[in-house]
């Protein structure tokens, strides 16, 4: 009960963070059944909705910020199907922020996800694939439209599943598309069961991405001593290399508790480009007294440029740059829903120069229905 009220209460957060992977729902999908005739369905579709206050709605950086009141919904759908030994998974969700007076931060986000998984062996596996997400500003600040497409294979022993993939990225950035990549990736994992309630995890991501805008070069001398000159080399493009490493450690008991910690770097031929990030996340969900339930998750994020400029739209899209800290109070209403206070709070990264600072707090009501269908 405890697991799909968090799934609920925290989707609209999941779904808004920007991540350069292949969709969670492929790449968390169940080993399928030794069963080879029987099938089943699965659906799990909601709706939320609330009004928040925004103290900096168009997220913008100093003192001289607006505050709005905004309504926000989403409607999700999470689908799927298994027969034998063949598993397809699909997974919907759009969802929107409408402001009283700063309509220009208007917002729409529409998020796909295809999957297709087949047991080839006992403790073998294989899938694909594919997703997409959208965002779309009524003024374009800072919207994009991004995904891909993977193929990967898991193998399971003892308590250890091993798992490797490779596939293909693009990132489309609105405002400026010559700030837009395309490349392939690849990557692989390993999980841990520790205990019937410790799990753990490591993985690592390799992601090449190729601009459409020529390659940024530093130039020493030319005028007075220890001048800088930068001249773009228009018959080479920009090219990055990106690598991360992320460990988490996780617990399933009378509450949830999830730790992870993310190493990752960005290698460019383009002068200033390069930098190393270090994120710290944690997050616990519990159940309270009277049926209550509250989660809280903080993200602490250390970043060192390596130049004096960056520029880069991948790093700098929703508040995947910032610190950040939310907690949320949840209750049922009855069996399928629920309401749900939550406040959230936005600082800049430690390394990063700018002052940033963002609150909000917010009142909503969400939906949830689950339906499953067997079939022998």
């Amino acid at each position: 009960m405890i697991s799909r009220r968090l799934s609920s209460a925290t989707l609209l957060a999941g779904i808004i963070a920007a991540i350069i992977a292949p969709a969670r729902a492929v790449a968390q999908a169940p080993q399928a059944s030794d069963a080879t005739t029987s099938s089943n369905r699965a659906i799990t579709a909601s709706a939320r909705a609330g009004v928040e206050y925004d103290n900096n709605a168009l997220r913008q950086a100093g003192d001289d910020v607006a505050a709005d009141m905004l309504t926000r919904y989403l409607v999700s759908v999470d689908a799927t199907m298994r027969r034998g030994d063949h598993l397809v998974l699909v997974t919907f969700g759009q969802g929107g922020k409408l402001f009283l007076r700063e309509r220009d931060a208007d917002t729409l986000l529409t998020q796909l996800a295809l999957g297709w998984r087949r047991r080839l062996a006992r403790r073998f596996d294989a899938g694909l694939s594919f997703d997409l997400k959208d965002r779309t500003e009524r003024t374009s600040l800072q919207d994009y439209n991004r995904g891909g497409a993977g193929v990967d294979a898991r193998f399971s022993f003892w308590r250890v599943t091993l798992g490797a993939g490779a596939g293909w990225r693009y990132f489309v950035y609105k405002p400026n598309p010559a700030a837009g990549s395309v490349g392939p990736s690849a990557g692989a994992n390993l999980r841990l069961a520790l205990s019937p309630t410790w799990s753990a995890g490591l993985q690592y991501q390799w992601l090449q991405r190729r601009f459409d805008a020529p390659k940024l070069a530093r130039q020493e001398g030319g005028g007075s001593a220890g001048e800088t000159i930068l001249t773009f080399e228009e018959e080479t493009d920009r090219l990055d290399l990106f690598h991360a490493i992320n460990a988490s450690l996780s617990w399933r008991g009378p509450a949830l508790l999830d730790l992870a910690y993310t190493f990752s770097i960005n290698e460019s031929n383009s002068y200033g480009q390069n930098l190393s990030r270090h994120n710290v996340r944690a997050s616990v969900t519990a159940p309270l007294p009277l049926d209550f339930f509250t989660s809280a998750r903080i993200d602490l994020q250390r970043t060192r440029y390596e130049d004096p400029i960056f520029i880069d739209a991948n790093f700098q899209i929703d508040e995947d740059n910032r610190n950040a800290a939310t907690l949320s109070l949840g209750h049922p209403l009855g069996r399928a829903w629920e309401i749900e206070l939550r406040y959230s709070y936005y600082t800049q990264e430690f390394g990063a120069g700018d002052d940033y600072a963002r609150q909000t707090l917010m009142l909503g009501v969400g939906y949830t229905h689950e339906g499953l269908q067997n079939e022998n």
